[in-house]
């Protein structure tokens, strides 16, 4: 099985999703939950009820077209 391929840079035929980057000022360590650009409001208020203080930083992100059915709860 080949790995997802996936960029910050816009790449031709490829899907566009959001990564809404979680970072903290005190720690090297981050987390990039993906989410369907018409989620991400959802998913940034969620991880902000968890914890108000979250640094949280949607940016768009292309992916291939198996990462993107995933996201869509399709298994192929």
């Amino acid at each position: 099985m080949a790995a997802a391929v996936r960029s910050n840079s816009k790449i031709a035929n490829y899907e566009i999703i959001t990564n809404n980057l979680v970072s903290d000022p005190d720690s090297t360590y981050t987390v990039n939950p993906f989410s369907l650009n018409e989620d991400s409001e959802k998913v940034v208020n969620g991880l902000k009820a968890i914890d108000p203080d979250a640094i949280i930083t949607p940016f768009p992100f292309w992916v291939d077209k198996p990462f993107f059915r995933y996201l869509h709860g399709e298994s192929v």
